[in-house]
């Protein structure tokens, strides 16, 4: 898990927005298991960068991906 964990940090840190929307494509489809490696403070900072990115493609994965996390905590 932890070269998932890194491929990911990568794809949300990159400039390019199709990476960054892949990560939090990741985040989404496996925010269980992330969850288990992360701080949920990391984890909602990873969501808020998501949602204040300058892409719509992002910020609509990241909507996703916090929905799903929310969800998982309730």
């Amino acid at each position: 898990w932890q070269e998932i964990l890194v491929a990911m940090n990568n794809f949300l840190s990159s400039p390019q927005p199709s990476d960054r929307e892949l990560g939090m494509l990741l985040l989404y489809s496996l925010h269980e298991v992330v969850s288990k490696y992360v701080t949920m403070e990391n984890l909602l900072n990873v969501l808020q960068n998501g949602l204040h990115d300058a892409d719509p493609s992002v910020r609509s994965m990241a909507i996703k991906a916090s929905c799903d996390v929310i969800t998982s905590q309730i």
